[in-house]
């Protein structure tokens, strides 16, 4: 089983090319999801990218947080030895918030992805969280196209504002959505700029509302150091 699924490099913008020091600093080794067999056992079949690589008995699979606790660690820590410095954390919007209402999430589920996250820490790699990607879970399509439904972005809104009270403590980087395409083909919206226009509007609520949370002034962004990225990554 090969260790690292996919590894992408990223150049981020405050390279500078006059110190080598910081030239290295400003690189970023991210590797994952995890592969389809290990992901399969421990029941996190969410943290698998390719749809074509899930096994049949995946999507019944539950998560096992005792195998995650136990597990993980031994599969992450070679990774800091090849220099990977992040790994990608797949999040499910649909089983954390089964209803798509935040007052009633799948503790189970949260407790498992903790699990994962610390397994992370503990093997000194940083944590990418992507809030979704993939289809729009059905129960927030639902809502969003109900007359006097709520709107797209605030249901996603209320979604990354639960992670990151649920995970923040673990986080390096989040990415608001990830296989762009699909996310905006399954919004319940028929006009194409619509649905654009409700992406971006989900990611810039995130931002602000996040900024907002964490300190008016930016004081504890600045200790904690997270990033926000909205990215398509396929």
């Amino acid at each position: 089983m090969d260790l690292i699924c996919k590894t992408v490099i990223f150049l981020l913008a405050s390279l500078s090319l006059g110190i080598d020091g910081e030239f290295a600093r400003n690189f970023i080794t991210i590797a994952g999801p995890l592969p389809s067999e290990l992901a399969e056992r421990l029941g996190l079949q969410d943290q698998v990218l390719p749809k074509d690589q899930q096994g049949p008995g995946m999507a019944a699979a539950q998560c096992q947080p005792d195998l995650v606790a136990s597990e993980l660690p031994r599969y992450f820590s070679p990774l800091r030895e090849l220099g990977v410095t992040h790994y990608k954390v797949l999040l499910p919007w649909a089983r954390l918030l089964p209803e798509g209402n935040a007052t009633k999430a799948d503790g189970a589920q949260v407790w498992c992805y903790r699990q994962l996250l610390e397994a992370l820490a503990a093997a000194g790699l940083r944590a990418v969280l992507v809030l979704h990607q993939g289809p729009v879970p059905g129960a927030v399509a639902a809502q969003a196209s109900r007359r006097n439904g709520r709107a797209f972005y605030k249901l996603f809104v209320e979604y990354a504002e639960f992670s990151f009270h649920a995970f923040g403590d673990l986080v390096d980087a989040w990415l608001s959505f990830s296989d762009l395409p699909e996310v905006l083909q399954s919004l319940p919206y028929n006009d194409p700029q619509e649905q654009v226009q409700a992406v971006a509007a989900a990611h810039e609520g995130f931002y602000t509302t996040l900024h907002e949370m964490i300190s008016p002034v930016g004081k504890e962004s600045r200790e904690r150091g997270f990033s926000i990225w909205l990215i398509n990554i396929s």
